[in-house]
C-alpha cells in the first residue's frame, strides 16, 4: 500500500468518526452506532462506510476492529467493489455488504488514498462540536 502511515483506512475511519449510542429498553442489540461522515478519496471517489450493530459488517457489534464492513452509494461504480453489491444493476445507488477490510483500503489506495485534508477538517470539526455541545450542556446543568 505505498508508504502512507495509515495501512488500514477503513477502521482508523470507523474509530475516527463511530457514533455511539446506548442500549435502550427498546432494543435488545447491544446499541447503536452509526459514521455520518462519508470516505472521500483524493480523487474526488466518495462512499459512505459503516460498521456495527444490524450492519453488514463482521463483527455485527460495536468494536474498535472489523474484518468486513457495509459500503454505501459510492459516487461512482466501482469494479473492485462489484461482487459484493445488493444491487449489480445499479452500482452507484446500493449497498455493498460484507466487504473484507483489506478490499476497501485496496479501493481507497487506488483512489489516491484518503483526502487527508478532508480527514483532518471533519475531524477537528466533530472535535469542535464536541466540546461545543458539552460546552452548552455545563452551562444548563450550572442554570446559566
Amino acid at each position: 500500500m505505498g508508504d502512507n502511515i495509515v495501512k488500514d483506512w477503513a477502521n482508523t475511519w470507523i474509530r475516527t468518526f463511530k457514533e455511539v449510542g446506548a442500549f435502550t429498553p427498546m432494543r435488545d442489540d447491544g446499541g447503536w452506532s452509526k459514521i455520518s461522515k462519508h470516505v472521500k478519496c483524493e480523487d474526488g471517489f466518495e462512499f459512505s462506510l459503516q460498521a456495527g450493530p444490524s450492519m453488514y459488517s463482521h463483527p455485527q457489534a460495536i468494536a474498535d476492529h472489523y474484518d468486513s464492513v457495509e459500503l454505501g452509494f459510492p459516487n461512482e461504480p466501482e469494479p473492485l467493489l462489484k461482487e459484493f453489491a445488493e444491487d449489480p444493476d445499479n452500482l452507484s445507488d446500493t449497498v455493498y455488504g460484507w466487504v473484507p477490510v483489506t478490499r476497501v483500503n485496496e479501493v481507497i489506495e487506488k483512489h489516491g488514498g484518503i483526502c487527508e485534508k478532508e480527514f483532518v477538517v471533519n475531524k477537528l470539526k466533530d472535535d469542535s462540536d464536541k466540546r461545543s455541545i458539552k460546552h452548552h450542556r455545563d452551562e444548563l446543568c450550572q442554570g446559566r
